[in-house]
C-alpha cells in the first residue's frame, strides 16, 4: 500500500496572502484520506503539517463519521512530509482506520 499525492490549485486574491504555498491532498487507493498543509501566517513554527481523516466521530461532532488527526511531526518543506508519510504508511494504516473520501478537501 502506498500514498499518492495531488497538489491543490493555487489560491488567488487575498487568500493567497495568508497561504502563498499550495496544500497537497493525500490519497490512498485513489481516494482522499488527508492533506499536507503549508504553514499559515498565524502558525508560530512556520512549518508544514500532515492531517489525516480517521474513522470515528469527534467528541464535539457525534454526527460526523470521521475526525481529523494532526500529527506532531512538522516539516520545513512539502517533499519531506511526503517522504515521512511513505515511510510511515504501514504504521499509520495499522493504527488508524482512514476515512476515504471521493471528494477533494
Amino acid at each position: 500500500m502506498k500514498f499518492t499525492f495531488k497538489k491543490q490549485p493555487r489560491e488567488t486574491g487575498l487568500a493567497a496572502v495568508a497561504r502563498p504555498d499550495v496544500a497537497t491532498e493525500v490519497k490512498l487507493e485513489g481516494k482522499v484520506v488527508g492533506i499536507i498543509e503549508p504553514a499559515h501566517r498565524d502558525d508560530s513554527d512556520g512549518r508544514w503539517r500532515v492531517r489525516l481523516m480517521v474513522e470515528g466521530a469527534a467528541a464535539n461532532s457525534p454526527n460526523c463519521p470521521w475526525r481529523w488527526v494532526t500529527f506532531k511531526a512538522r516539516f520545513d518543506e512539502e517533499p519531506a512530509a511526503r517522504t515521512w508519510l511513505q515511510e510511515k504508511v504501514a504504521a499509520i494504516t495499522g493504527e488508524y482506520s482512514l476515512h476515504k473520501s471521493e471528494h477533494p478537501i
